[in-house]
């Protein structure tokens, strides 16, 4: 149902005069039309997390329960807020997040109590299992701030108690402490999602099973993103509610790399490292048969996505930021604006909802006896995601903006594929192994 929501929005998005192809960050309609279509996602992901850790018992019923009611209400609420006056969309939105919360909630408290149910005890418990954990208190603490952003937004902060007193401490006022919360939201937000996804694969992959330089490779880069996900979260939350900002190092005025942009960057680093772990790792097939993940292509487009996510957005990004004194000047502002719009639409929008629904088809192919394996979702992922990659590079360089788009629609079209497949597949009996 998500999935299929996911492509009926991103094709009808056009008709609707939603302006994806408009260089820069996205105005308010935008925003509320990219909720509309990643909250739901964020549902998914939830629900995948509790099958992949085996959370079972009544934390997975309960989040199976409210996976449709958090899709119908972000997902339609989101749709029609046109502007913070309309009320009724906006308040089917927010009992939406309050469903999400209380998925993330139920996530969370099933998650900590693992190794205590499993009889491991925390102590033994893998990179994989910290990874996913600190991802999903991450996505939550970052929904927190964009809940307080919200109120902000719709009715300032006037009317809680001691919240202005305080404000006017930290020498800022309303508006400003508004943009910290939304901007701690956003920044955090979106790597830990990606990042969850990456330690949720890993663990789903079995890369616990490695042996050697490739189980050591897995866990440095697993290891690589948890710090970077603990690091960001801890500067984005003082970010959030002080005056502070993150430094920017190797200043030389306006070139510089925001130290924040940094810790993001690890978490991206991270998962390419633990992709040249398991690159090789073996994948089942069809009973005993197996090849190398290198040459499965489902398995092959989730973590190509990895990669693609980290070089789109912080690799581009860092020269941007080292090269401001070109980027910021009349000549080269409308390329800065064209890298604005390819990482939020590839790399912080089309990657993690193709990784979380490839990744979704991968665990129900390898739980569902005598399913079909998905050949033709697979390689035309792979397809799009390499040309919206290149498609942004030269929306970047050239500003031409029709190869991107191009891969965007093969991507919505995978989409598709993956909903119909997903569909064919849903009356097969589940008692395959979890893992590949």
């Amino acid at each position: 149902m998500a999935i299929g929501w996911t492509v009926v929005l991103l094709a009808i998005s056009p008709l609707l005069g939603v302006p994806w192809g408009r260089a820069g960050d996205f105005d308010f309609r935008t925003t509320m039309y990219y909720h509309a279509i990643m909250l739901p996602l964020v549902g998914i992901l939830i629900l995948i997390a509790s099958l992949i850790m085996k959370v079972g018992g009544h934390v997975d019923t309960l989040l199976r329960y409210s996976l449709v009611p958090a899709i119908v209400l972000c997902g339609v609420g989101s749709l029609f807020i046109k502007d913070v006056s309309d009320w009724f969309p906006l308040w089917m939105q927010i009992i939406g997040f309050l469903v999400l919360d209380e998925m993330a909630i139920a996530l969370l408290f099933g998650l900590i109590r693992m190794p205590r149910r499993t009889g491991q005890g925390f102590r033994k418990m893998n990179i994989g299992y910290w990874l996913v954990l600190t991802t999903v208190a991450a996505a939550f603490i970052a929904a927190v701030f964009g809940h307080g952003a919200g109120v902000g937004i719709d009715w300032g902060f006037s009317s809680v108690p001691g919240l202005p007193g305080y404000i006017t401490s930290q020498g800022i006022d309303q508006s400003t402490f508004t943009d910290n919360l939304m901007g701690s939201h956003s920044h955090d937000m979106l790597p830990s999602v990606m990042g969850g996804i990456v330690g949720l694969a890993m663990v789903f992959f079995g890369y616990d099973t490695l042996k050697g330089p490739r189980r050591w490779l897995a866990t440095l880069g697993m290891a690589v993103s948890e710090f970077g996900v603990l690091s960001m979260t801890l500067v984005f939350i003082v970010a959030g509610l002080t005056s502070w900002g993150p430094p920017t190092l190797f200043q030389n005025d306006p070139n510089g790399l925001a130290s924040d942009d940094v810790l993001m960057g690890l978490v991206g680093m991270g998962a390419v490292i633990a992709l040249v772990g398991i690159i090789s790792m073996p994948v089942e097939r069809r009973g005993k048969k197996t090849v190398p993940l290198a040459k499965d292509p489902l398995r092959l487009s989730v973590v190509i996505s990895w990669l693609l996510a980290f070089v789109s957005v912080a690799v581009f990004g860092y020269f941007i930021e080292f090269s401001e004194t070109y980027f910021s000047s009349d000549a080269g502002l409308p390329h800065d604006e064209a890298f604005t719009s390819t990482h939020l639409m590839f790399g912080f929008f089309m990657l993690p909802i193709v990784a979380g629904c490839l990744l979704a088809v991968d665990l129900i192919y390898r739980r569902t006896e005598n399913a079909p394996y998905p050949q033709f979702v697979a390689p035309l992922a792979l397809v799009g995601e390499a040309v919206m990659f290149l498609g942004g590079l030269v929306w970047i360089m050239a500003l031409n903006s029709v190869l991107f788009f191009v891969g965007f629609g093969v991507l919505v079209f995978t989409l598709l594929l993956i909903a119909y497949y997903l569909y064919g597949i849903r009356s097969m009996p589940m008692s395959r192994p979890s893992q590949g």
